[in-house]
Formats: C-alpha cells, sequence, structure tokens
C-alpha cells in the first residue's frame, strides 16, 4: 500500500493547493492509499508548500510534487487506464500543469486570500507580517473590507477573460483529456475544490460551463462542489 503525507488543517483537509491532484490522480489508478496528516499550525504559507507536500511513499521510495508523483503512478501503475494518454499528453499535461499552479493557483489565491488572511492575522506577528506583505503585493494598499469590495471586480475579469480558453475547451469534449478524464483535468480541477475547502467565496457561476465540467470531473469520485464538511477521497 501506497502511503501519501500531507499537511491538513483541523485534522480534515489538505491546506496544500497540491494534494489534490493527486488524490485525483490515485483514485484515477485505483491505488490504495494511507493518508498521513500533518497539522498546518507551523506552516505560515501554504504557496511554499509546493516543495514540502505532497509526499508519496512507496516501500522505501519518496516522491515529492503532485506532478512527479502523478508520473510515478502512471509508471507502476499500469492495469489502469493512462493518465497521460501517451508522450504527446504528457508534454500536454505538463503546460496544464504549470498552468494551473503559475496562473490559475495564483488568481485564485488573490480571491479566497481575504478568507484566509482573516484567520491568520490574529495568530501571531510573524504570520500576520507575512499575510499583511502578500495582500500588498497582490492588492496594494488595502485593507481587509476594501479587499472584500475589490476581489468581486477581479472575479469578474477572472471569470470572463482568463477562464476563456479552458470554458472553449471543456465545451468541445466532455474533459480536457478528451472523452475520459485525465491528469489535466485532476491539475485544474484540484485546484479548484482546494479553494473551496477553504473559503465559501463563490468563484464560480453555477451557470458557467466551467462550473458543470468541475462538477463532472468531482462526481467521478462522489464529490459535490460545495464546502465539504468531512474529507472526502481521504
Amino acid at each position: 500500500m501506497i502511503k501519501l503525507k500531507e499537511i491538513v488543517k483541523d485534522g480534515k483537509f489538505p491546506v496544500d493547493p497540491y494534494s489534490w491532484q493527486v488524490r485525483f490522480s490515485i483514485n484515477h489508478v485505483k491505488a490504495n492509499c494511507e493518508f498521513i496528516k500533518v497539522p498546518w499550525d507551523q506552516t505560515p504559507d501554504i504557496l511554499e508548500l509546493k516543495n514540502e507536500a505532497p509526499v508519496l511513499i512507496d516501500g522505501e521510495r519518496i516522491v515529492k510534487g503532485a506532478f512527479q508523483i502523478t508520473k510515478y503512478l502512471e509508471r507502476n501503475f499500469t492495469d489502469s487506464p493512462s493518465l497521460f494518454g501517451g508522450a504527446a499528453g504528457l508534454g500536454a499535461s505538463r503546460f496544464i500543469d504549470f498552468w494551473s499552479f503559475d496562473v490559475l493557483l495564483e488568481e485564485i489565491y488573490a480571491l479566497i486570500m481575504v478568507d484566509l488572511a482573516e484567520e491568520n492575522l490574529t495568530i501571531d506577528s510573524t504570520r500576520r507580517s507575512l499575510w499583511e506583505n502578500k495582500i500588498k503585493f497582490l492588492w496594494g494598499d488595502v485593507n481587509l473590507s476594501e479587499l472584500k469590495d475589490l476581489r468581486n471586480e477581479r472575479r469578474e475579469y477572472f471569470q470572463d477573460v482568463m477562464l476563456k480558453p479552458l470554458r472553449k475547451t471543456i465545451t468541445a469534449s466532455t474533459f480536457l483529456g478528451g472523452d475520459s478524464p485525465a491528469y489535466s483535468d485532476y491539475a485544474v480541477a484540484g485546484i479548484f475544490y482546494w479553494a473551496r475547502t477553504l473559503s465559501c467565496f463563490e468563484i464560480l457561476e453555477s451557470g458557467d460551463p466551467v462550473f458543470s465540467w468541475l462538477e463532472e470531473v468531482l462526481n467521478l469520485y462522489s464529490i459535490q462542489f460545495k464546502r465539504p464538511e468531512d474529507t472526502p477521497m481521504a
């Protein structure tokens, strides 16, 4: 049995944005997995966790990083459907992986950070200073009340402009992977679901094709795109 080490909040949800891609991939290859949950209390910056979590442990082998773990699953669980669909699919999946982390994650993080900041600004001076600097970097010199108003405008741009290529793709095909889901779907869906476990802010409109696609991916594993009450897929 493989093991997955994750950093979690309140003993439930992975707080790093990279675990959900791996969880989807593990379910895709139908691997038995034990989840090792590490409390996030001592981790001030969730975007700096990429080199720390998740970590896959398979006997004496240790694999770090969502994409590297997924490639490991692809090589070692060959009886399951391919996560990439061959060499060409691997290259396309790598692009989606970079885009989901460098573009999608950064923008969604900016939209939900006010909710995370409200919690972290009251913990200690070190974490408070870190979050104040992050807010200033992403939003300028604004307070939390102003930030709540500004993010509604930013959400409109995110939905109308940044999600347009994704929306066109999933309108043309059922999944980013084509007729069936692949790692490219999990890389993107995992970011959205990560945000949903940490914030109640509505990033997507229910009538958006992206919302419908996301529900389709999540329904493969009996997850609804709502703030979860219990840890799914664990």
